[in-house]
């Protein structure tokens, strides 16, 4: 599916919305959203042509690690007051900008990111490129009062129809400890002795990232995952044998056991890990 064809769609129907609106007067904050999204899909496609990331022959797993090592490239983990100035725009165009300015050569600075902010629009060029994806977001329960969380993207390959677990922020992927076959953390996250986190260069829980992060401390936040997957409006929880359910953990200014404070991450269910599969196929999502 070309860049053209996968944004041509949201826009139209946002074109729809913002004639509905004008018609009753109460157009201009979908004025400006609208000029917002369109914006951002042409960064989104200059982006893609700069990376060079629409090679059609390339094989799989080259493009996806590619891509990856491009964001982390190109943008730094770096939460301060140029972080929460562009955080505040209404999607990660101002992100984009940025790297698109130090890949020409036109900044000095990557772009300051966190995992969320990179795993959304590595997933947004996934898409646009025409992979299923889904976000998966990690959360620990050993420390309550303030939970060590994450946020990666999963992606289909289309070749197996295998979710696997990328992250842009750590630019890492994981694999089997038995296989060496790449995998989804959200699958098979219960036993982490069992899955091995891997870079370009190397693997093991003893990697770092290259803006100084601990892989091995994601341990700690492999507790509790939730799956959002957009395009087939579903999301859930999935718990594994290291998870303190009764835990009241405090998240976003709320106290209470995971599924009370996020309620919107059990909307679809909230099961054990190794019963994610039997859940994914209930829903449609396989």
């Amino acid at each position: 599916m070309s860049l053209r064809k996968a944004t041509r769609r949201p826009l139209v129907g946002i074109a729809a919305i913002l004639a509905l609106a004008a018609s009753t007067g109460i157009g201009a904050g979908l004025v400006k959203d609208f000029v917002s999204e369109k914006r951002f899909a042409a960064d989104l496609e200059k982006v893609i042509a700069v990376g060079d990331m629409d090679r059609a022959a390339e094989d799989f797993h080259a493009k996806i690690d590619r891509i990856r090592g491009f964001l982390n490239d190109h943008s730094r983990h770096l939460v301060d007051d140029e972080f929460w100035a562009m955080h505040s725009a209404p999607n990660t165009g101002p992100y984009l900008r940025k790297i698109i300015a130090h890949a020409e050569g036109r900044s000095n600075e990557r772009a300051h990111m966190e995992c969320s902010t990179r795993s959304h629009l590595f997933g947004r060029i996934l898409t646009a490129l025409g992979y299923q994806v889904r976000t998966v977001a990690m959360f620990g329960t050993g420390r309550p009062e303030r939970p060590y969380s994450h946020v990666v993207i999963d992606v289909k390959n289309p070749q197996t129809g295998v979710w696997e677990t990328q992250d842009p922020d750590g630019d890492i992927y994981w694999k089997s400890a038995s296989t060496g076959e790449r995998l989804s953390i959200a699958e098979a996250g219960d036993d982490l002795d069992a899955v091995i986190p891997c870079n370009a260069s190397s693997c093991g829980w003893d990697l770092r990232g290259r803006d100084g992060q601990w892989i091995k401390r994601y341990r700690k936040r492999l507790d509790i995952l939730s799956i959002t997957d957009k395009d087939a409006d579903i999301r859930y929880g999935l718990y594994t044998s290291r998870a303190n359910l009764d835990a009241a953990l405090t998240l976003n200014g709320k106290t209470g056991v995971f599924c009370e404070i996020e309620a919107k991450r059990c909307g679809d269910g909230f099961v054990k890990i190794t019963e994610q599969a039997k859940l994914a196929k209930a829903l449609g999502q396989e």
